[in-house]
């Protein structure tokens, strides 16, 4: 609804489609937790998001929507999927072996979730298989007692 409300006041983004959608790397239905105190909506029912409300959304495969689209390459993609980088990063194989993506920026916690099977190595070698740069930034201070935070940086070979 937020962002319907933003495209609404800008007239250079009518051209712009709002797709209640979300990425990871199935097919399915998941449940989100939208808080009404702004800025903590979660894949999980933690922290600000804990007295928020269930909101299911449809999954897409990143790789599949963009081919489906006819887009075959990115210029940019900025991924903050609340804990599901992970996850699409190393099981969405298509994402980067097919689409060419020149650059990406991540969002990702250092430590994921308990009884994750992914490590932030994982993540940093397989962008290294496509990507001549990695680069990790500390993302911003208000996050720290949240999580530790980071931003991955991937540019092109």
């Amino acid at each position: 609804a937020a962002l319907t409300k933003n495209i609404e006041l800008f007239p250079n983004m009518a051209s712009t489609r709002v797709l209640n959608l979300c990425v990871a790397s199935e097919e399915r239905i998941m449940k989100f937790y939208s808080s009404s105190t702004g800025g903590w909506s979660s894949r999980y029912q933690i922290l600000g998001a804990g007295h928020a409300t269930e909101i299911s959304v449809k999954s897409v495969v990143l790789s599949k929507f963009l081919s489906k689209n006819k887009l075959t390459s990115v210029d940019f993609l900025k991924m903050d999927i609340e804990g599901g980088e992970y996850d699409v990063i190393m099981n969405d194989a298509d994402l980067l072996d097919k689409i060419n993506i020149r650059s990406i920026v991540i969002e990702i916690d250092k430590n994921p979730r308990a009884g994750k099977k992914y490590k932030l190595e994982n993540i940093i070698l397989r962008l290294k298989d496509v990507y001549r740069c990695v680069e990790q930034k500390q993302s911003g201070q208000y996050q720290k007692f949240l999580r530790s935070k980071l931003t991955l940086i991937a540019l092109p070979l």
